[in-house]
């Protein structure tokens, strides 16, 4: 017989261990840092004519589809959500069509709705971060 005991959820840890970035909060903060920084890097690049560099490129799509997967392996087990290798490669694959449909389907009812608004919501202020990263960037060339 094994002494099997449970790791402990993110909500169940007490306030001194408490990590802000292991958090899916946190990821979603850290997705919006990286589309600031990566459209700043872009758009600088291409006013000083020097051009994006190759692994700056790879570096970024790599780091935001990891964000992006992390968020959801955060989300998925802080709500008990079985895991489905199709929905996780999905999520990073096929972002902008899987993030909602996980949403409407690990949400309660009455909350499906709200999950799948607050994904459009979090679209719009990636845009706003973008935004604001290449306005910074043509202030500072």
């Amino acid at each position: 017989m094994s002494d099997h005991t449970e790791q402990p959820i993110a909500q169940d840890l007490p306030d001194d261990d408490y990590d802000p970035v292991m958090t899916p909060r946190g990821a979603l903060v850290a997705l919006l840092v990286l589309m600031f920084v990566s459209t700043l890097v872009d758009v600088g690049a291409g006013l000083s004519r020097r051009g994006e560099p190759v692994l700056w490129s790879l570096l970024t799509g790599l780091l935001s589809s990891f964000l992006g997967f992390y968020w959801f392996r955060l989300d998925r087990e802080l709500r008990g959500w079985p895991r489905s290798r199709w929905l996780s490669v999905a999520i990073v694959t096929a972002t902008p069509l899987a993030v909602p449909y996980y949403l409407a389907r690990s949400r309660p009812r009455g909350r499906k709705l709200r999950g799948v608004a607050g994904f459009v919501g979090y679209v719009v202020l990636m845009l706003v971060a973008s935004m604001a990263g290449a306005i910074l960037a043509q202030l500072l060339s």
